[in-house]
């Protein structure tokens, strides 16, 4: 059972790379990016389905997150080989959707 499964409001699972990373610069953040969207790429174009969605830094932590859809830690693994990054460790993550409040007409008298 994915751990998503049967929980409302949360989004399908996914994986997130965890790579410590002293002193990055933006411009070596994006090259990342691209060589981690290149590798699922081929990844996907060999047939696994791998999506790279993106990247986080937390500069303060001198670390950065790198998140992808796909069905293994190990294909994601091989993403970050591939895209030569080097993942501390790589992790499930489950995503929740932030709801909407529902806003209410303030004369419109509710029913009991």
């Amino acid at each position: 059972m994915d751990v998503a499964d049967g929980i409302k409001g949360f989004e399908s699972a996914g994986y997130m790379g965890e790579c410590f990373w002293p002193d990055v610069t933006e411009e070596a953040l994006a090259s990342a990016d691209t060589r981690a969207r290149r590798a699922a790429g081929e990844l996907t174009a060999e047939g696994h389905e791998v999506r790279y969605l993106g990247s986080v830094l937390v500069a303060d932590d001198e670390v950065v997150f790198f998140f992808f859809d796909g069905p293994s830690v190990g294909l994601v693994e091989e993403a970050g080989k591939r895209a030569d990054i080097d993942f501390a460790r790589v992790m499930r993550t489950v995503g929740a959707r932030a709801r909407r409040p529902v806003v209410r007409d303030p004369n419109e008298r509710r029913s009991s």
